[in-house]
C-alpha cells in the first residue's frame, strides 16, 4: 500500500508546475553505485557527486561490512534518501513497438510482453523504459525496455534495511556511464520498508480521503484504458488482415504457442531442463531463444564471458557435449559477446536428480 501510495503522490506531484517540482526534490542523496559485483558509496549535493573517501569500495558485496559502513555514514551525516546506481551493462536491454495510445499503459503491457517472449518472469526483474521515437507503423512507437533482476540488487537491500535505511529509486547510467537516464524503476514489492511508522489522525484523515480518491481515480482510467485498447485491436486487426509482416507476425507467435504446447504435453523433464539452464547461466549472462527437440537443446543470447559457459554445462548432470555452434562475436554498441550453444541431455541413468545412495 505505501509503495502505492508514493506512486500517487509521484502521478499528482506531476501535475505541479516546473519550480514547484523542483523544490519538492532532495538536494542531497547517498547514492550506492554498483560496479561489477561490489558497490562504493557517495554523497549527490544539488547535482553534485562525491565519492565517500573514508568509506571502502565493497567488492565483492559482502552484507556485514556494507551495513556498518552504512550505519557509520548514518551516524556521521544522518538518514538521506538513498539511490541505487546501476549500468546498462548490469541488466538486460530489448526494443519493443507498442501502440501510442496505451502509453499510459506501457508498464503492465512491458511486463507481460517480458513473461511471453523470454524464460523471466515479471516478479522476479525490476523495470523502466524510455520511448525513443516513431515505430514501424502508424501509430507506433519503438520503446526501449530496461530490466534488472532482483536478485542483484537484493544484498543492497538487505544491508539497507539492517542500517534502518530504504532504497526510494534505482537510476540506470548511459552507454558512456557519465549521466543518470531519466527512467523510473518499478520497485514494486522488493523495496524494503521502514518500520514504526505511525501516521497521526490528521495523516490518517489525509490518506483516507487520497486512497477512495486514489480507487475512484484508477478504476476511471482503467476503463478509459481498456476502451481505448479496444478502439486499436480492432484497427489493429483489421489492418493485419492486409499487411503481410502482420500475418508473418501471428505465424511465428502461433509457431511459439506450439513449442510450448509440445513441451507441456511430454514432460516434466522440460520443465527440468529449463530449471537446469536458468540455474547454470550466471547473471552477466541473457538467454533470448531456447529450443529442444527431445535430445538435444539449443540457445543463444549475449553473455560478458561467454566462453565460461560450455565448462558450466559439461559439469551439469543433466548435459553433455557442450559445444557452441556458431563463431562468439561481440555485440555493436553492448559489451557483450553473442553466442549459440548446444547441448546434449546425457543418458536417463546418469541424468538423476535428486537422487543418492545405491541404484
Amino acid at each position: 500500500m505505501m509503495t502505492f501510495l508514493r506512486w500517487w503522490i509521484d502521478e499528482l506531484a506531476s501535475l505541479l508546475p516546473a519550480h514547484v517540482r523542483r523544490s519538492r526534490t532532495p538536494t542531497r542523496r547517498l547514492i550506492l553505485a554498483l560496479q561489477g559485483d561490489g558497490v562504493s558509496l557517495h554523497i549527490e549535493d544539488n547535482g553534485r557527486t562525491t565519492a565517500l573517501d573514508e568509506q571502502p569500495t565493497f567488492s565483492p558485496i559482502t552484507f556485514d561490512a556494507l551495513a556498518e559502513a552504512l550505519r557509520s555514514v548514518t551516524a556521521t551525516r544522518g538518514k538521506l534518501p538513498v539511490c541505487l546506481r546501476v549500468r546498462s551493462s548490469d541488466g538486460f536491454v530489448r526494443n519493443v513497438e507498442l501502440p501510442v495510445s496505451a502509453q499510459r499503459d506501457f508498464d503492465p503491457m512491458l511486463r507481460l510482453d517480458l513473461e511471453r517472449t523470454t524464460p523471466l518472469k515479471a516478479s522476479d526483474v525490476v523495470s523502466s523504459y524510455l520511448v525513443e521515437g516513431p515505430g514501424s507503423g502508424r501509430g507506433m512507437v519503438r520503446v526501449r525496455h530496461f530490466v534488472l533482476k532482483s536478485r542483484t540488487i537484493e544484498p543492497v537491500q538487505r544491508a539497507l534495511a539492517h542500517a534502518g535505511l530504504e532504497l526510494q529509486s534505482i537510476e540506470t547510467l548511459d552507454a558512456a556511464g557519465t549521466a543518470a537516464l531519466p527512467l523510473k524503476f518499478l520497485i514494486g514489492d522488493t523495496t524494503v520498508h521502514r518500520a514504526g511508522w505511525t501516521p497521526g489522525r490528521a495523516t490518517a484523515g489525509a490518506a483516507a480521503i487520497l486512497v477512495l480518491t486514489m480507487i475512484g481515480s484508477y478504476w476511471v482510467r482503467h476503463e478509459l484504458a481498456l476502451a481505448r485498447l479496444d478502439t486499436e485491436i480492432a484497427a489493429l486487426e483489421d489492418r493485419a488482415k492486409q499487411a503481410r509482416p502482420a500475418l508473418e507476425r501471428v505465424r511465428s507467435a502461433e509457431a511459439d504457442i506450439a513449442r510450448v504446447r509440445r513441451l507441456e504435453q511430454d514432460r516434466q523433464p522440460a520443465i527440468i531442463l529449463l530449471e537446469e539452464v536458468t540455474r547454470l547461466v550466471p547473471d552477466t549472462a541473457w538467454v533470448q531463444d531456447f529450443r529442444f527437440d527431445g535430445t538435444t537443446i539449443e540457445m543463444s543470447g549475449l553473455a560478458v564471458s561467454a566462453a565460461t559457459l560450455l565448462p558450466l554445462f559439461e559439469r551439469s548432470a543433466l548435459f553433455h557435449e557442450a559445444r557452441f555452434t556458431a563463431p562468439i562475436r561481440i555485440e555493436s554498441g553492448e559489451d557483450r559477446e553473442r553466442f549459440r550453444l548446444q547441448a546434449k541431455l546425457r543418458a536417463p541413468k546418469r541424468a538423476a536428480v535428486g537422487k543418492s545412495g545405491a541404484p
